[in-house]
């Protein structure tokens, strides 16, 4: 799946088993982005002020907040959130968070 420029309050990606999901750009007051299996979400071009981030499997989210963020990972998924969101990472496996 693959979705424009947005200009929303709350965007909202879930992938469950497998695939991909692409939102290339804008902006979005909250964000919440889950994977439940081995797919990948894509949407470091929306600038959302807060963010939600969930991976339980193998999947891979890469994201931006400049605000606040959680990520939550079981197993080994890796998430990758740019623009300087405070994030609060809680995990269990061998997946990597990555908050920059």
């Amino acid at each position: 799946m693959q979705v424009g420029q947005v200009e929303v309050g709350t965007l909202k990606l879930d992938i469950a088993g497998s695939g991909n999901a692409r939102a290339s750009g804008g902006r979005a007051k909250s964000a919440d982005y889950g994977i439940a299996g081995s797919g990948g979400i894509d949407a470091k071009g929306v600038a959302a002020e807060t963010a939600s981030v969930s991976v339980a499997g193998s999947g891979g989210v890469q994201a931006q907040a400049t605000g606040t963020a959680s990520v939550s990972i079981m197993g080994s998924g890796d998430v990758d959130l740019t623009g300087g969101a405070k994030c609060t990472i809680s995990k269990a496996g061998s997946g990597n968070a990555r908050c920059s």
